[in-house]
């Protein structure tokens, strides 16, 4: 595909209360008012879970989409892709990066290669908030669908 705006799925752990709705609206919104058509994810926590599952259930209504798991750790042979994605990527560089700081890394090089994100941040600190800080700063569209 790769023709539409890329959108980033950055977020805490853990969610506090049902924030579905909100998700489900970000990403209707960013697909119908910023034309993406490709999400990013991660898969390390329950926003990432929620928003790539939201995304991957909105194909039957906007089938152009598409939903990557942008990967921290290069795959292991034999390993399986959730259904929820359609495809991965790793991104270039990744490979030099010391284990313990991937996930670090992996984030912000989405943060500063998509165009819009959708977060899910309720404190100013941990990966989510350094990811949502990128994007704030390079100015892009960035849904927080906390409740704050």
């Amino acid at each position: 595909m790769g023709k539409g705006r890329i959108c980033a799925f950055f977020g805490h752990r853990s969610i506090e209360g049902d924030i579905s709705g909100r998700v489900e609206a970000a990403i209707r919104e960013a697909i119908t008012t910023y034309g993406v058509t490709t999400f990013w994810c991660g898969n390390k926590g329950a926003f990432d879970l929620l928003a790539a599952g939201t995304a991957h259930r909105l194909k039957q209504e906007f089938p152009d989409i598409e939903v990557l798991f942008v990967r921290a750790y290069f795959p292991k042979d034999g390993e399986q892709l959730a259904e929820i994605y359609d495809d991965s990527i790793y991104p270039d560089g990744l490979e030099t990066v010391p284990r313990r700081f991937a996930i670090s890394e992996r984030n912000r090089w989405m943060a500063k290669h998509c165009d819009c994100a959708i977060t899910y941040v309720t404190h100013t600190y941990g990966g989510a908030y350094e990811a949502s800080r990128i994007v704030d700063r390079q100015k892009k569209q960035n849904f927080n669908t906390a409740d704050i």
